[in-house]
């Protein structure tokens, strides 16, 4: 693995504050990953398309998954040294860098700007985020918008800059009313200036420039193939360009193609049938008080007991897979079900007699989990 930066982890370690994703627990996710497997990291590698290049005539296969890892700019303030991405403050302060000035103002509602605003409190500074719709339609994961609410941020919603002036050492912003025209944000009513040390732009991210022109047959990984996303479903982006080299390397496995493997729909709410089991409520996870994480990065979301974790991992309902809870069985009129206790498989079996199944429906109608389909028999 070849790392750009100091220390592996890219956006979990660099752009992910140490109050959502613990540092201790990271180190040791990845020190897992790279014993376990015996990995060879080499950090401080930079690799730009000239190199990549050559890394395809050393090695059998690259992937290449350098992320999202700057933050969109528009044109007119690149050269603006006063204006900075989200996503490099929050590399300077994962680095524990001094961040000078006091007062900052966030364009943005997504993740990268609360947790660039967010983090700027916790040293001590001047924040507001300004966002040019409502706080509803905030990108957000909801309960970032409600903790960094709860915590004091300063959100002003349906406002534009529409124009910054260098002012001494800071910006001067020109704040309009945004409006809304057929789905597209337009400049409104003037609405005030304001005075910033720095301004902090949060509106996207994108790939390395150096890597824009890379070979568009590499395999590609993480939010470089698919775009900003999740980081389950970078992970899982991971998993499948893994199974693409392996397809590669080994002809044998060449026969399947990802394509070919069935996927099981999923499984929608009304096909769920819950008037058969007693509601049981989650367990709320207890969080940090705001007076206590004010000045500091100590993670936020606290742990559940063991107990607690029972609890929560009783309550999975297995939707679209079959837990043969024998209801099914219960309901059929015909008698044209059975378990099969003995099964050799890791839980038992249902097993269906299609000689004496009449069709009627009953068991896919009764079927908590959405498992059982009905099908014409043509």
């Amino acid at each position: 693995i070849f790392e750009q930066n100091v220390a592996p982890g890219g956006l979990l370690r660099y752009g992910i504050p140490a109050y959502r994703l613990p540092r201790q627990i990271l180190e040791q996710e990845i020190e897992n990953i790279i014993a376990s497997y015996n990995i060879k990291l080499e950090c401080n590698q930079k690799i730009e398309t000239t190199a990549l290049n050559e890394m395809k005539k050393e090695f059998d296969l690259v992937i290449a998954a350098p992320g999202l890892s700057q933050s969109s700019m528009p044109q007119a303030w690149q050269k603006q040294a006063k204006v900075i991405g989200a996503l490099e403050i929050l590399a300077a302060i994962s680095r524990k860098e001094l961040i000078p000035g006091q007062t900052f103002a966030i364009i943005g509602g997504g993740n990268a700007a609360l947790d660039a605003a967010r983090s700027l409190q916790r040293l001590g500074k001047d924040v507001k985020i300004i966002y040019r719709r409502t706080i509803a339609e905030m990108p957000a994961y909801d309960d970032e918008i409600k903790d960094a609410l709860k915590e004091g941020l300063p959100v002003q919603t349906e406002t534009v800059v529409d124009k910054l002036v260098t002012n001494g050492d800071g910006l001067q912003l020109s704040l309009h009313r945004s409006r809304n025209v057929a789905g597209r944000i337009e400049t409104g009513d003037f609405l005030e200036t304001i005075t910033t040390d720095y301004l902090i732009t949060a509106i996207g991210q994108e790939s390395d420039a150096s890597l824009a022109d890379c070979d568009p047959d590499l395999l590609k990984a993480g939010d470089f193939a698919h775009g900003a996303a999740s980081v389950a479903e970078a992970l899982a982006s991971g998993r499948k360009a893994a199974e693409r080299a392996l397809r590669k390397l080994n002809p044998a496995l060449a026969t399947t193609t990802e394509e070919d493997i069935p996927k099981p729909p999923p499984i929608a709410y009304e096909q769920l049938h819950l008037n058969y089991y007693k509601k049981k409520p989650a367990i709320k996870i207890p969080q940090l008080k705001e007076k206590d994480r004010a000045d500091n990065f100590s993670e936020v979301n606290l742990s559940l007991s063991l107990d607690e974790l029972a609890s929560e991992a009783s309550r999975c309902f297995h939707c679209g897979s079959c837990t043969s809870c024998g209801i099914c069985w219960f309901f059929c009129p015909d008698v044209a079900i059975a378990i099969d206790y003995e099964s050799d498989k890791n839980s038992s079996q249902i097993l269906f007699d299609y000689d004496h199944c009449k069709g009627c429906g009953q068991c896919a109608e009764v079927c908590p989990r959405g498992v059982i389909e009905m099908e014409e028999d043509l």
